[in-house]
């Protein structure tokens, strides 16, 4: 299976972002599962960052609809 993916970000202020993405799977036997979603983000503190998305699915093998909420910790070197 391989996996294509296209995405924008942009920085609104120091603390929120938003994105845009376009993706799917492609698999040798299996119909495109071809997505379309976009979320904020916000950055917490220096090495803590929340994120929401939602999207839709664009074919038949995707899914309808999905909402996603996420944290992501940088860790130091």
């Amino acid at each position: 299976m391989h996996t294509a993916t296209s995405q924008i970000a942009v920085s609104l202020t120091d603390v929120w972002g938003v994105f845009g993405e376009l993706f799917g799977d492609f698999g040798d036997q299996q119909k495109p599962a071809m997505s379309f979603g976009g979320g904020a983000t916000a950055l917490l503190k220096e090495n803590l960052q929340a994120d929401f998305s939602f999207g839709v699915g664009l074919s038949s093998a995707a899914p309808e609809w999905f909402v996603s909420v996420g944290v992501s910790i940088r860790l130091p070197h």
